[in-house]
Parts: structure tokens; C-alpha cells; sequence
């Protein structure tokens, strides 16, 4: 009990993580799971349910502390995929990379040339040596701040363990727990901890990070937020796996947006910056599509010289969190490169504040009655879109016809859609994504705007029948209505949407 004892008060020592106030040998446990989420331990098998099995109260094996460090490191990725010889001829098929990228790397040396000793067991100095080096103390120094045999006392120094252990007394659970309390410590010569180098290196996720209680550590650090970094790309515009992760070892997905040029020079106009806007419609496609496509993959491009979009394109780690964007250009792949911008965002939180305004905005969706009369069609303009013409039909709010005290906007119920994914969905376009086309008569007035944004808000606001005064250039007379192809609402169902100024729902109707 009193060894037991050591490793609860080693661990809380070290390591500030609330300890569950059970048996004192649930420590080893607490460090396991702690770096099992980090996908820094795995353990040595699975039970009938799919739960790691630690094996705990056993001596690690000298190949399995070797594997342990290299992921202590952050560079198992390195490792498993490390193709160079392993002159270990003990060392089993399972651990074969790591042995050979460890002996290149000079991490580790065997008890002889051929030999490893992978299934002896690790003594305390042995793991510890190994943690030290992960923490940036290098024993092979010309003034070593600690050799092998003293490992053990040096890392009592630092606060990684808290006795001598005796030969044969050093189990997987004393790995764990000087692990754990590693991650929090600052690498030798920085001020950069453990658990920092591992995120900022890709090794670890920020949001595992986080959920494992280390709120302080930040994706990047701040001398990279918009650092220019070039990613190398083949004519095709692909860019390679390897060709990012040369510059961002954490990226894992692509994604893209297109959005109208009206529209981010609107937006931009409206005080949101360009930048801000096409990230909310990331976030959007992310979570609400699920648009990402894993590295390696093609870029989407056009050129935006000659077209009225902009290409906005992201990297993203494996939580989808955006670290590193680029505004596609004229001939992007001129030279082989493509220059991204380091960011960091957090688009799940990001999309959750998107949705708690959407939310907002619906709390009053039934306050009125809407009507549309699709049988009083108004006007009549082919769009040259093989659609035929395209008409006005009156919308009604509570027995009157609508008026410009109200905004509209239409949206389909697909396949598989209720009426409240239509509406969150039409809501997140509405808020975040709002179109800008605007048409003008003769005297140079607007005489038909499409999809207009008022205020900060965009809201679609189908006009018909607007009349201007040639002289005085005021407007005489307007009507509001669906402008909508009859196909539309006969091929589907379409929820047709009234709103306040603030972009509030009021009520709707589906035709």
C-alpha cells in the first residue's frame, strides 16, 4: 500500500488533475486514461467490450517503453511510416518501425549490435532516460545534465517521480504516471511545455488537449498567426499529403468554398470582414454538409479575373479546426507553390455560435399567417436558364398583402429534410451567406433587387412591380413577392419565409 500510496501523491504532485478519491491504486489508471485520450498510450490489447487493457501492475518490456517514447515525442507518425533497415533481430513484427526509426534517430541503442532485449523488462532509468530525453535533456551531451544511471535521481529533480525505485519495481503504471506529469513540465531550454510541442507539432489535437484539462495550451503559438507558408502543388492542383505536412504536421482535410464576389465585397461593406465571412461559411460546410475532403486532393479553382467568384480554400487538422487559408488568385499554380496564411479557428465553436443566432431568430417563427397565391402570377422574365420565365406570385401576411415592412425568402424541404431543417438551413444562408444581386433601370435606380441586405443582416427580398419616378428619381410604388419559376414549387416542396428587418422568422408557409 505505502508504493501505492507514492505514485497517487507522485501524481498529484506533478500534475494538476483532480485524482479520484478511491483506492490510492487507481493513480496509474488516471495517468493511463489521461494519455490514452491524448493517443499517447494504447496499451497492450482490448477486453471483450473494445476498453484498452493497461496491464498496469506489470514491468513494461524494453521495446514497448521504446514505443511509449516515440510517442511521448509526438513522431509515431515518423515512425510507422519509416522505411530504412532495423538491425534488431528480437524485436517482434508489431514494433519492427519503431525499432528501426529509433536507431536511426539515435533515441535508442541495443545491448548489442543485433540485439535489442525488446522483451526484458525496462528498469526506472531505462524509461526515465527516455522521458528526459523527450523533455530535451540530452545525456550524450559534452556536459550531460544527467546519465543513464542517474536518471532515476534526476528526474526526482524535476518532479517526474518521487523516489528511488529498485531494481524489478518499475511497472507500466510508473511509465504512466511520469508520462503524464512529463506533459506538463517545460522542455529543457523553453519555455514551451511537453503538452504545448506535442499540439503545436500536430501530435496532438488541441480539442484532445483540452478535453484532457489543459486549458491553457494554445493551437499555435502567436509568432505564427500569419505566417506565409508555401505548400508545393502539381499542375493539377493537387497538393500531396507529404507536401503539407512538411509545413503543417496536424493538417488532415481540405475544404473549399466558392462564394459570390457581390457578396464579400458586401459583407465587407456591411463591417464584416472578408476573411470572417468566408470562414462562417467553412464553418457552415463543415459541420452542417460535412464538406471536408481528406489530404491528399485536388484544389477547386477559377479564375477569378474572369468570373464574379472567390475561391476561398483551408486546411484543417483532425478536429476541422481551420490552420491555414488561401484566396485563390490568377494562375495559383504558376509556380508550383501554393502560399497559405497560418490562422487558427475554432470552427465547431465557430458553428455553435452560428447556431445559437439561428435558434434565436426562429423563437417566434409562428407569430403570422402566411399565404402565397400561386395562382395570380405577376410579370414574366426568362433568365435564359432553360427554366422558361419566371414569375411574382403576391405574398399575404395575415390577409394583407406583404409590404416592406417585412423581408421574404424561399428555400426547398428535400428529401429527408422536416420543416425545421428548411428553416435552420435557409436561416444559416439568410444570416451568413447572403447573395447580393442588384439590377437597375433606365435612370440608373434599383429596379429589381433579388437578394437584398439590410442592415447587417441579409435577408432575400423579392420585389415586383417597383415603380421610380424618372424626374425626381423617388420610388412611386412597390409590391413584394415569391419571384420563383413555377417548376420549382411544382417539383418540390418550398417553405417561403417572412421576416423582420433584424432577420427574424415570423411565420412561413410551404407550397
Amino acid at each position: 500500500m505505502k508504493r501505492a500510496v507514492s505514485l497517487v501523491l507522485a501524481l498529484v504532485l506533478c500534475f494538476a488533475f483532480a485524482v479520484p478519491a478511491a483506492a490510492a491504486d487507481t493513480a496509474p489508471k488516471t495517468a493511463a486514461d489521461l494519455l490514452n485520450g491524448l493517443g499517447l498510450f494504447k496499451g497492450a490489447g482490448t477486453d471483450a467490450n473494445g476498453a484498452p487493457e493497461y496491464q498496469l501492475d506489470r514491468p513494461a518490456t524494453r521495446i514497448e517503453a521504446l514505443v511509449m517514447l516515440i510517442r511521448l515525442i509526438g513522431r509515431e507518425e515518423e515512425a510507422l511510416a519509416f522505411t530504412g533497415p532495423n538491425p534488431f533481430n528480437d524485436v517482434p513484427a508489431w514494433a519492427d518501425r519503431y525499432a528501426a526509426f529509433a536507431y536511426s534517430e539515435k533515441l535508442a541503442t541495443g545491448r548489442t549490435p543485433t540485439t535489442y532485449d525488446a522483451s526484458g523488462a525496462a528498469e526506472a532509468k531505462d524509461y526515465l532516460t527516455f522521458v528526459l530525453r523527450a523533455l530535451g535533456y540530452d545525456d550524450h551531451s559534452a556536459n550531460p545534465p544527467f546519465t543513464y544511471n542517474d536518471a532515476n535521481s534526476f528526474a526526482m529533480k524535476l518532479g517526474l517521480v518521487n523516489h528511488i525505485y529498485e531494481d524489478g519495481t518499475f511497472l507500466r503504471g510508473d511509465a504512466a504516471v511520469a508520462s503524464a506529469c512529463a506533459l506538463k513540465l517545460k522542455k529543457n531550454g523553453s519555455d514551451t511545455t511537453l503538452i504545448q510541442s506535442l499540439v503545436t507539432g500536430g501530435a496532438v489535437t488541441p480539442n484532445a488537449a483540452h478535453n484532457a484539462g489543459f486549458a491553457d495550451v494554445t493551437a499555435m503559438p502567436a509568432s505564427e498567426e500569419g505566417k506565409k507558408i508555401e505548400i508545393a502543388v502539381d499542375e493539377n492542383g493537387t497538393i500531396t499529403a507529404e507536401a503539407v505536412h512538411a509545413v503543417l504536421p496536424q493538417a488532415k482535410y481540405l475544404d473549399e468554398v466558392s462564394q459570390s464576389r457581390f457578396t464579400a465585397e458586401y459583407m465587407e461593406r456591411s463591417g464584416m470582414p472578408l476573411e470572417e465571412y468566408l470562414q462562417n461559411q467553412i464553418a457552415r460546410s463543415v459541420y452542417n454538409y460535412n464538406n471536408r475532403r481528406e489530404l491528399p486532393c485536388s484544389m477547386i479553382y477559377s479564375d477569378t479575373d474572369s468570373s464574379h467568384w472567390v475561391n476561398y480554400a483551408c486546411i484543417l487538422d483532425g478536429d476541422m479546426n481551420i490552420i491555414a487559408t488561401h484566396i485563390m488568385g490568377k494562375d495559383p499554380y504558376g509556380n508550383g507553390k501554393i502560399t497559405f496564411t497560418r490562422t487558427y479557428v475554432d470552427t465547431r465553436s465557430l458553428y455553435d455560435k452560428m447556431m445559437e443566432r439561428v435558434n434565436a431568430s426562429l423563437a417566434n417563427k409562428d407569430s403570422l399567417e402566411v399565404f402565397v397565391d400561386v395562382n395570380d402570377p405577376h410579370g414574366g422574365w426568362d433568365d435564359g436558364g432553360g427554366n422558361g420565365k419566371a414569375y411574382h406570385y403576391p405574398v399575404y401576411v395575415n390577409g394583407k398583402e406583404l409590404t416592406s415592412e417585412y423581408r421574404l425568402s424561399y428555400n426547398f424541404v428535400y428529401e429527408g429534410w422536416s420543416i425545421d431543417d428548411a428553416l435552420i438551413n435557409n436561416q444559416l444562408s439568410v444570416l451568413y451567406s447572403p447573395p447580393v444581386m442588384t439590377t437597375f433601370d433606365e435612370n440608373g435606380n434599383p429596379a429589381n433587387i433579388y437578394h437584398s441586405v439590410l442592415s447587417e443582416v441579409g435577408m432575400e427580398s423579392e420585389t415586383y412591380d417597383r415603380l421610380w419616378d424618372a424626374q425626381t428619381g423617388e420610388l412611386v410604388e412597390e409590391h413584394i413577392g415569391l419571384y420563383t419559376h413555377e417548376a420549382n414549387f411544382k417539383e418540390y416542396d418550398m417553405i417561403v419565409i417572412v421576416y423582420d428587418t433584424a432577420g427574424n422568422v415570423l411565420g412561413y408557409t410551404v407550397i
